[in-house]
């Protein structure tokens, strides 16, 4: 089903893609994917809370969900399509879907977990991942998580209302976002759900330390201004992108 397709439905979804970095076949894969898109740009983690916060709230930015990708994803239609089908099917019986990557470019897990977070602290002993080889098999589309990594993690206008971005730490340095969200649905009892054909491929050198490459370097600093450029709102062009300027004082 074409975007447009989806909006006649009554199914609107916008792809919010976590953007500070300028990996070229990351933006190439992104900008070739059939859904209207937030492009969040010179951001810190902590600032992102509010970023978000303010499109959710924005009701003149027309969607129903919000479907949040990290930068260093390369996202084929085939995966988006099957995150997005899941959630168009029940929001009572999914009201949070997610697609998944492995742990860096070659790991044999994927950050998709077998049952919930362990405590309420983000140490690698918290995670009980996935294999990559046991979830591409998997006999149904949909699978239980107790983790969603921001590989295109899709919830409604009203789960972000009431479960909004967050994140560990502080102005200064912030960290673990998606944890920091996959804990509160977990203590409020949200069922999660993986789409088993929502595979995207990361380019993460080594999980859990920074890439060295110069392409993937974070292209913001604390104290920076965030932008957020949106393609076309609804009474728009579907290429028109339209820039909103976050200053500091209203993000921090």
């Amino acid at each position: 089903m074409t975007a447009a397709a989806k909006q006649q439905s009554g199914f609107a979804p916008l792809l919010a893609i976590m953007n500070p970095r300028q990996i070229p076949e990351c933006i190439a894969a992104f900008k070739k994917l059939d859904v209207r898109k937030a492009w969040l740009q010179n951001y810190t983690e902590w600032q992102l809370q509010e970023v978000i916060d303010s499109i959710v709230r924005d009701e003149s930015i027309h969607f129903t969900h919000l479907c949040l990708v990290s930068d260093d994803c390369v996202v084929s239609q085939q995966a988006l399509d099957a995150v997005l089908g899941l959630a168009q099917v029940s929001e009572e019986r999914m009201p949070v879907v997610t697609g998944y990557c492995r742990l860096d470019s070659t790991h044999p897990e994927v950050n998709i977990t077998k049952r919930p977070l362990m405590g309420n602290v983000p140490t690698a002993g918290a995670y009980d991942f996935y294999r990559y080889d046991d979830v591409v098999a998997w006999p149904r589309e949909g699978l239980g998580t107790g983790f969603v990594g921001f590989a295109l993690t899709c919830m409604s206008r009203e789960m972000w209302r009431r479960f909004p971005f967050g994140a560990f730490g502080s102005e200064q340095q912030a960290w673990s976002s998606d944890f920091h969200l996959s804990m509160r649905l977990r203590d409020a009892g949200v069922p999660m759900v993986a789409a088993r054909d929502g595979y995207v491929e990361h380019v993460k050198e080594t999980w859990n330390q920074l890439d060295r490459a110069p392409e993937k370097r974070l292209l913001i600093s604390y104290g920076t201004r965030c932008d957020a450029l949106f393609q076309a709102r609804e009474h728009e062009p579907e290429n028109q992108l339209i820039k909103l300027a976050f200053s500091n004082n209203l993000v921090g």
